[in-house]
């Protein structure tokens, strides 16, 4: 590919990024309440219910032209607004030059098996952003996006065994692994996580962990295959127990909900699985040897 129209292309990545993080904003606001379409109608002031016209519900430019108020009544405009749609700009962009830009020919790859892995990150953070948000908002982690992509990301191995791998290899057949891997992955997540929420509920006698949490594990695992679905929770773990420490101190509040974390070590599994395996398998036991000698 010319690397003039490959600048381009990632001219339109980043934009398209832009306007799908505008469309997630409306997925957070209105997915969870029922009866409400995410389409119709138009975009409106949530406090004066005066309609946006397409010029002031441009991303990010129209928050910066506003001053960060509604045009009508003068209510600020929450900056996640923005910050969502920069997000998923900046992640798409990291998509597609991740898996498609050739540094030393300043060009894109064309093989399907790079975009179909690019394509599936940018909907994968689309989605881990919105149910991690509502879930953050709301409490609740919604089906529409975990049940359907269980079965997505079984059949996208299938079909782009190069660009989903996993750890097993059964068959002679590189489409039945990798979707045997992603199937594992799924089961595996929604089992592991099932047994701790049934293991910490016996001990805390509350809930610890919803039957939302498992499903959304489950969808990541399809994605990650089995491995990718422990080093999810591994991770999750981690900065769960960070973040929910510092939020205790600051809150005096011991409830955080664990999908916004899920969602990090998911992303972190599905773009760095080979990095983090790396890391714990050779790199950290090295440090161990040496810290013990």
């Amino acid at each position: 590919m010319n690397p003039d129209l490959s600048i381009i292309v990632m001219v339109w990545v980043f934009l398209t990024g832009l306007a799908c993080g505008s469309f997630l904003n409306v997925v957070i606001l209105r997915l969870p309440l029922k009866g409400v379409s995410i389409v119709r109608p138009r975009s409106h002031c949530t406090v004066c219910g005066g309609a946006i016209k397409w010029f002031d519900n441009l991303p990010v430019a129209s928050f910066i032209m506003l001053g960060g108020r509604c045009r009508h009544c003068g209510t600020a405009i929450s900056f996640r607004y923005p910050i969502m749609e920069l997000l998923t700009a900046a992640a798409f962009a990291f998509a597609f030059l991740r898996e498609l830009w050739i540094p030393e020919s300043a060009s894109l790859a064309l093989d399907t098996e790079s975009w179909a892995r690019a394509a599936t990150g940018c909907a994968l953070f689309f989605s881990l952003s919105a149910v991690s948000m509502i879930d953050l908002d709301r409490r609740v982690i919604p089906d529409e996006f975990t049940l359907p992509l269980i079965p997505a990301g079984i059949i996208l191995a299938a079909a782009f065994p190069a660009a989903f791998p996993g750890p097993i290899e059964l068959s002679g057949s590189a489409r039945i692994d990798a979707a045997f891997n992603s199937a594992a992955g799924a089961a595996t997540g929604a089992a592991v996580v099932f047994g701790l929420g049934w293991v910490f509920r016996a001990i805390l006698r509350k809930e610890a962990m919803g039957f939302g949490d498992v499903k959304l594990l489950a969808m990541i695992g399809a994605f990650t295959a089995l491995d990718g679905a422990f080093m999810t929770l591994v991770i999750a773990s981690i900065a769960g127990s960070i973040a929910g420490s510092i939020y205790y101190a600051v809150k005096r509040d011991r409830y955080i909900p664990f999908g916004p974390f899920l969602a990090i070590g998911g992303m972190s599994a599905f773009w760095f699985r080979q990095e983090i395996s790396t890391f714990f398998f050779q790199t950290y036991p090295g440090w161990l040897e040496l810290l013990f000698r």
